[in-house]
């Protein structure tokens, strides 16, 4: 009996002693400062993957601004408020080579077309040669309303 005791405090003692040298061993690491990292954006795509590359998918993009369709896009976000005095939201829009676009209310898609509202069902934009809305819906669905 007496033996299963001194056993037992030996056990006991040694994890005691050997908790204290892991412990100090922690203590005297000296801990690096953590080193900043660069903010990515995620809705930027493959932005952060190579910087000549989507520097110039951006620069092509804004070029072709100008003659871009409706058609061409598919609606993936809106952001609205309803505050009743002033109501406004952003929309994101991606193109079929995955390049997005987000716009804020009555902002121009191109020189044409123009965002008046945001719905439930989908963005507003008025064509300003012929003055017709047109909503595109989140299949890229281009309609007439």
């Amino acid at each position: 009996m007496n033996f299963n005791k001194i056993l037992y405090f030996a056990f006991i003692l040694t994890g005691l002693v050997a908790g204290m040298v892991f412990a100090e061993e922690k203590n005297t690491k000296q801990i690096s400062p953590e080193e900043n990292l660069p903010l990515n954006n995620p809705f930027a795509g493959s932005a952060g993957i190579s910087s000549s590359t989507s520097s110039a998918i951006n620069t092509a993009d804004v070029n072709n601004q100008s003659s871009s369709k409706l058609s061409d896009y598919t609606l993936s976000g809106i952001i609205t408020t309803s505050k009743q005095p002033i109501k406004s939201g952003y929309i994101s829009l991606i193109n079929k080579s995955g390049n997005y676009r987000i716009l804020s209310m009555n902002e121009s898609l191109n020189e044409d077309l123009s965002l008046i509202d945001i719905t439930n069902k989908g963005a507003v934009f008025r064509r300003v040669s012929d003055k017709k809305e047109l909503l595109l819906n989140f299949r890229g669905q281009v309609q007439e309303r």
